[in-house]
């Protein structure tokens, strides 16, 4: 997974960047996309994925992120691969290969 992942880095067609990630996630553009499992990305998102807060702790109304983006990501068809954050291919917790 993570070879692929590094293949489409260099396509320009995957990225690891929250905010980029979770407004594809909203309109079906992922593919692939892989979560640390043993990490948590408290914040609060809008309907369309524009991400308003993160947070380090749970705040009240929080949501865990990246289950928001796993859950959309299955949603629109997309497969999402929760992995150790140390087998991870970036160092963010989140990394997603683009189908567009």
């Amino acid at each position: 997974m993570a070879d692929e992942y590094q293949r489409l880095v260099h396509l320009g067609k995957a990225t690891d960047d929250l905010r980029q990630s979770m407004a594809a996630t909203f309109q079906g553009r992922i593919g692939t996309l892989l979560v640390a499992a043993d990490c948590h990305l408290w914040g609060a998102c809008a309907a369309n994925g524009d991400i308003s807060q993160v947070h380090d702790t749970q705040q009240a109304g929080d949501d865990d992120l990246l289950d928001v983006a796993a859950a959309q990501t299955l949603a629109h068809g997309g497969t999402v691969y929760a992995l150790p954050s140390a087998d991870m291919p970036s160092a963010r917790p989140l990394a997603a290969g683009m189908r567009y």
